[in-house]
């Protein structure tokens, strides 16, 4: 009994379905607001950190960056880079899982759709118990465990990302051209110290 068994079952497949697409959704908005957050506090992280240092170029690199904005040009918009993720996800599991363990995919996608394989996937890889104890149960320990290892690599991935363009207008500002070499050297040192950032 309980409300995690049967996920096999053709019986009830409509309503997991639509019940798994609903976190899904979820799932795409909460990370979306996980890595704009993750670019945001990068950028501000930087920006407290030269208003406090002292040293004579920073409110010309904290005036460069306001002008820039937030995130570097290059990198993806954190909605987008949510969506990329889900689709990442999903191309795993119908690519590489479906090739690894056919049989038990097969399985469980009989009761919850592909798509609903895909996001107990995510679910699991978002730090959801439940869903992790669904997706080992039903693919096999090792193999649900890889998978959704996977799925945390990659959305691990994309928020270091995501800090690493908060920082990028800093970085940007340093690299510049008009700051004296004299005035920024201090906090060009301090910006090779946190090339994390």
């Amino acid at each position: 009994g309980g409300p995690f068994t049967g996920w096999t079952a053709r019986r009830g497949r409509a309503r997991r379905v639509e019940a798994l697409e609903q976190v899904r959704q979820e799932l795409v908005r909460a990370t979306a607001l996980v890595l704009t957050a993750c670019r945001a506090r990068a950028g501000s992280s930087v920006a407290r950190a030269l208003h406090e240092c002292g040293e004579p170029a920073a409110a010309g690199v904290l005036d460069q960056m306001a002008a820039q904005g937030s995130g570097a040009p290059d990198a993806p918009d954190p909605s987008a880079a949510a969506s990329a993720w889900v689709d990442q996800v999903d191309a795993d599991v119908r690519d590489r899982l479906q090739a690894e363990a056919p049989r038990y995919v097969e399985r469980l996608a009989r009761g919850v759709g592909l798509d609903g394989v895909a996001t107990l996937v995510l679910a699991a890889a978002a730090g959801l118990g439940a869903a992790a104890v669904v997706v080992e149960r039903e693919l096999g320990h090792v193999t649900g465990r890889e998978a959704v290892d996977r799925a945390r690599a990659d959305l691990v991935d994309r928020a270091a990302a995501q800090a690493r363009a908060g920082g990028s207008p800093a970085r940007q500002a340093l690299a510049s051209p008009h700051l004296a070499d004299d005035a920024a050297a201090g906090l060009r040192l301090r910006s090779a110290v946190l090339k994390g950032v």
